[in-house]
């Protein structure tokens, strides 16, 4: 129920290990529902940011969004923003510098994800949907084509290659935010 980058550890081959477990819960008793909200905010699932005193939320859906969320931080470096998926960007209104900002941000994601495979793409909306009830279940992600059809012969090298990537990008940059 707390899923989130910050959370989510490798050990030295890879194997994901969840840390933080203060807010997990056995799900066998319940069912997999939950009446209590529980998460970090910017990860939460819409019905579990709504969530009443009496609602029952279930727990396992709620934590796919939570991994969508995680998924789209990975391939995007940025939240999802509300409606990015379906937002037509040519309609919308920018008379004030707030809208224009608006359009700018969701322009900037728009742009991000014309980067993604169109299974990438459609398997982050399926993941970020925001009724629960059309959101994929845990065994609809495991079986979406983005996850099914991934060769994961080379991951390994593929990551220690971004990895060092990444870090020469961050040496190079270094000198620039020092002036």
């Amino acid at each position: 129920m707390d899923i989130k980058l910050e959370n989510i550890l490798l050990d030295d081959c890879f194997n994901i290990k969840l840390a933080d477990l203060g807010t997990a819960i056995d799900i066998g008793e319940s069912l997999g529902f939950t009446d209590k909200k529980r998460g970090t905010m910017v990860y939460m699932a819409p019905e579990m940011k709504n969530k009443q005193p009496d609602d029952m939320v279930d727990a396992t859906i709620a934590d796919v969004y939570s991994l969508g969320v995680c998924l789209h931080l990975l391939l995007t470096a940025e939240f999802p923003t509300e409606n990015e998926f379906n937002t037509d960007f040519s309609s919308m209104e920018t008379e004030s510098s707030t809208d224009l900002k608006s359009v700018e941000k969701l322009g900037i994601v728009k742009s991000r994800l014309k980067y993604l495979s169109e299974d990438a793409r459609d398997f982050l909306e399926e993941m970020l949907e925001d009724n629960a009830f059309f959101r994929l279940s845990i065994d609809e992600v495991i079986q979406h084509p983005w996850l099914k059809d991934f060769d994961y012969s080379g991951v390994q090298n593929e990551v220690y290659s971004e990895m060092a990537s990444r870090m020469e990008l961050i040496n190079k940059l270094q000198p620039i935010r020092q002036e």
